[in-house]
């Protein structure tokens, strides 16, 4: 009996093995192809040929960006605490902005976007935030709280969401800054409409997989699918994506002319909601218009070139999304909304590492931009209302 048992149980271990082997393969075969790192190819741009940090940076980066995100509620993910010599994220899940001074009474000035804000491509020194402060100490000696509630992949309703959990907190800034277009174009390409987040299709297999109360799957099926994950990761995160949104009817193809439109309108209306929240809680907010290199009118070096020549091959119909967007902000400004999109047009150095993201000298022009806009505003007088 105990022999047959034995039997019995070495061609199940085969089977499993067999099975665990088979799903491998086709993971390999037919799973999701590697995501291009952010780092790919910095060390061949002139920029970071010059810099003596620049193997500590992308090894940090690396490290950074290889780690898992983890949930926050409302806004769905954010870096978790990452502590490097180069790239460093604190207990509040913010990215470090050297030699802010948040001590009582500085002016607090809080910047959102995804992670051209959050700073991919630069140092914790070289983003928009570091050196927007280092301007703000050249020009006056006010201490300056400076904040980076960036993220990669947000949208600009996700920015809105997170300046409310922080204003529920009971913190409220003397200044917002608001650096967005790239992110939420993507999106609205990707997911068919603006009103959704990054990975989207994957976030919803998983609630649906998973359900919740009554509505929860059995656990034989559970089981089945998490075996799924377990061998073939790649695989199912291509049965995730192909599945339905229930919930999401009406969706745009990609190309559609009205779909720019309906990102652009998603966009104002969550600024319509910040200016709103800035009078009632007594802070300013500006909107800015973030520079991209598939529109722009920059001087382009060889490798921007390069990347300009992929990413028509690769996705035409969203270089177009982006040149009608920027038509679109440009006709339509107001008093705290200023475009940046023209703001490398005096520079002819490589400045993009990729079609968004820019190295640390691309980021102080942006930053000196924000500050001839702002930087009166936070060396001087107090917030712009009361509460």
């Amino acid at each position: 009996m105990l022999k047959v048992l034995g039997r019995v149980y070495v061609s199940l271990a085969c089977g499993l093995l067999a099975v665990a082997v088979a799903l491998s393969i086709v993971d390999a075969l037919t799973g999701s192809p590697p995501v291009a790192s952010p780092s790919a190819g910095l060390a061949g741009i002139p920029y970071y040929e010059r810099q003596s940090w620049t193997a500590r940076f992308i090894a940090d980066q690396e490290g950074v960006g290889t780690g898992k995100v983890h949930y926050e509620p409302f806004t769905v993910w954010r870096r978790p605490p990452y502590a490097s010599e180069t790239v460093n994220v604190g207990p509040d899940r913010l990215r470090v902005v050297p030699g802010s001074d948040c001590s009582p009474g500085a002016k607090k000035v809080w910047f959102f976007g995804g992670s051209t804000m959050w700073g991919t491509s630069s140092p914790d020194g070289g983003t928009i935030p570091a050196l927007f402060l280092s301007g703000m100490r050249e020009r006056s000696t006010t201490a300056t709280c400076v904040r980076n509630f960036g993220e990669g992949a947000w949208g600009s309703t996700q920015e809105v969401i997170e300046l409310v959990r922080a204003l529920q907190r009971g913190e409220v800034p003397d200044v917002a800054v608001f650096y967005d277009g790239a992110n939420d174009l993507d999106l609205a390409f990707d997911n068919g409409d603006p009103y959704g987040h990054a990975e989207l299709p994957r976030i919803t297999a998983l609630f649906e997989r998973e359900g919740r109360g009554r509505g929860a799957r059995r656990a034989p099926e559970r089981s089945l699918r998490e075996l799924l994950r377990w061998f073939a990761p790649g695989l199912a995160g291509r049965l995730d994506a192909a599945r339905p949104l229930r919930a999401r009817n009406g969706r745009r193809r990609q190309g559609d002319p009205e779909l720019v439109l309906e990102a652009i309108r998603v966009l104002r209306v969550n600024r319509e909601i910040v200016r709103g929240i800035a009078t009632r809680f007594g802070f300013a907010a500006h909107f800015f218009w973030q520079p991209c290199l598939l529109a722009g009118r920059k001087p382009l070096a060889p490798g921007e070139q390069a990347i300009l020549a992929r990413e028509k091959r690769r996705v035409p119909a969203f270089l177009e999304m982006v040149e009608q967007a920027n038509v679109l902000v440009a006709d339509g400004g107001k008093p705290d909304e200023t475009d940046l999109s023209r703001v490398f047009e005096g520079t002819t150095e490589q400045v993009y590492t990729d079609p968004v993201h820019v190295t640390p000298q691309g980021n102080e022009i942006v930053a000196r931009a924000i500050l001839a806009v702002l930087g009166d505003r936070v060396a001087g007088g107090p917030r712009a209302g009361g509460r």
